[in-house]
């Protein structure tokens, strides 16, 4: 056989091996990565049926809790909001409840104007970072609020971050070195129209740098820090569900985006010790509902991994989520399909036992194609290889 038919016959083969592991392998992609309303694959947990405790506070007017953290020893603070107490008509507040529920102490912190907390983060030696946002203190209409308190609830210090428009912080997140993380919104900077915001303390409130990312319609809601401090930030964008990759230095790695025909959003993000991404938020592009809770595994790199939901006839979403030492997927979420009536809060565990973890078979496929290849080309006449090409000589003359 003529050599021009010989090379002519292995490009053929090779094609028609790739087509095969490929049409096999994306088979098995697609099955992942789309598994809208298919939670019966997994072990979902709708609620916890026995409570040991629960606790409430407030005054006469209303109040909100929003954030929450847990210290060493296993206290709990609850950052949000009071009309009942503190200097204007809505001040941030901060209570600190005992690991039996008791309550330890609570403080607020605003001016006349309303003022909130979103999150509470802790730092090493047990002081208290909470974020929000301010009309009674800053440069414009509302402003980013950072707010320090000792672990006995008296205030350290606060400071604002903002511009002439509205400007708000969401989620809180301190690096190795005690650096101070917060991601909200801006319409003060970057892009025409609202902007996710990300903003740089140093452990002392001092502004260290700001970055923005977006155009018309984008926002940061939650956030995480991988062991490198790079800063994952996820939120929404063009009513999509946003995810962005910071560098320490601010500077923006890669950003991806999931989503439909309809309004999706995330809100929170968790990391696995491989790097893996979790995102949750609500989805009206998929599920059986209006609006159902979505979880959204992004690889390391941005890549999409897979994709479910859950939920009902009503409108269901998510705001918080974490992992366990084992891997399983706790998500908290408010839920208008179960439940005693309205929007009820609702716990939903995704076991790592019943999660794809990956794309099936593509490594095995991907070796099982490079066996072929050298097979192949073992086939050839050894003298058709030129002596000069040191790495085909090595292959075929094992």
């Amino acid at each position: 056989m003529k050599k021009g038919h010989r090379i002519m016959i292995l490009l053929l083969l090779i094609s028609l091996t790739c087509g095969i592991l490929l049409t096999t392998n994306l088979k098995d992609l697609r099955k992942i990565q789309n598994l809208e309303g298919q939670c019966d694959q997994f072990k979902v947990s709708e609620a916890i049926n026995e409570v040991a405790w629960n606790i409430t506070w407030g005054g006469a007017g209303d109040e909100h809790g929003i954030g929450l953290a847990l210290d060493t020893v296993g206290d709990l603070y609850c950052v949000g909001d009071t009309f009942s107490f503190g200097a204007g008509g809505q001040d941030l507040a901060l209570v600190k409840f005992a690991p039996n529920g008791s309550r330890l102490w609570n403080t607020t912190w605003g001016g006349a104007a309303n003022d909130w907390g979103y999150q509470v983060a802790i730092d090493t030696a047990g002081d208290l970072y909470c974020v929000g946002g301010t009309y009674s203190f800053g440069a414009g209409s509302s402003d980013l609020a950072l707010v320090k308190f000792a672990p006995n609830g008296s205030r350290l210090w606060n400071t604002t971050w903002g511009g002439a428009a509205d400007d708000s912080g969401y989620e809180i997140a301190l690096d190795t070195a005690g650096d101070l993380y917060c991601v909200g919104l801006t319409y003060s900077f970057g892009a025409a129209g609202k902007n996710l915001a990300l903003v740089k303390f140093a452990p002392n409130g001092s502004r260290l740098w700001n970055t923005t990312w977006g155009g018309a319609e984008q926002m940061g809601f939650g956030m995480a820090l991988d062991t490198a401090d790079n800063i994952y930030c996820v939120g929404s964008a063009a009513q999509d569900l946003a995810l962005v990759k910071f560098a320490p230095n601010g500077s923006r790695l890669w950003n991806t985006t999931w989503g439909g025909a309809a309004n999706d959003w995330g809100y929170g993000v968790v990391l696995d010790t491989a790097g893996n991404i979790y995102c949750v938020g609500w989805t009206g592009s998929f599920g059986v509902g209006g609006q159902d809770l979505a979880l959204v595994k992004f690889a390391p790199n941005g890549f999409r991994l897979w994709n479910t939901t859950w939920g009902g006839a009503g409108n269901d979403g998510s705001s918080e989520v974490v992992l366990d030492t084992a891997g399983n997927i706790y998500i908290a979420a408010t839920t208008q399909s179960f439940g005693a009536g309205g929007s009820d809060l609702v716990l939903v565990k995704f076991s790592k036992a019943e999660l794809p973890s990956g794309i099936p078979g593509f490594g095995l496929s991907l070796l099982f194609l490079v066996l072929i290849v050298i097979s192949i080309i073992k086939i050839f006449d050894k003298s058709t290889i030129p002596k000069k090409n040191k790495f085909l000589n090595l292959i075929l003359n094992q």
